[in-house]
């Protein structure tokens, strides 16, 4: 199975929530170590906390611009290296 370098959460999902996801990924042997990045419109701190929390590597509001979403992907693959 081939594994993906990074992935990209957006909280706000129909069914389950992109945090949920993150708590799913981080907590499976398989898929703990791959980096994560959280897209929202949600901007409460708590929310923001929870997601690092969680394991999240990088966290991106909306709306963002070019530079925010190349400067996260570029500290998360830049680590893994």
């Amino acid at each position: 199975m081939q594994k993906p370098d990074l992935i990209i959460l957006d909280i706000m999902m129909p069914g389950m929530d992109g945090l949920e996801v993150l708590k799913r990924l981080k907590s499976a042997a398989e898929t703990s170590g791959i980096p994560v990045i959280l897209l929202t419109a949600k901007v409460q701190y708590e929310e923001i906390i929870e997601g690092y929390k969680l394991g999240a590597g990088y966290y991106i509001t909306k709306p963002f611009t070019k530079d925010q979403w190349i400067h996260g992907i570029n500290i998360l693959l830049e680590e893994e290296e």
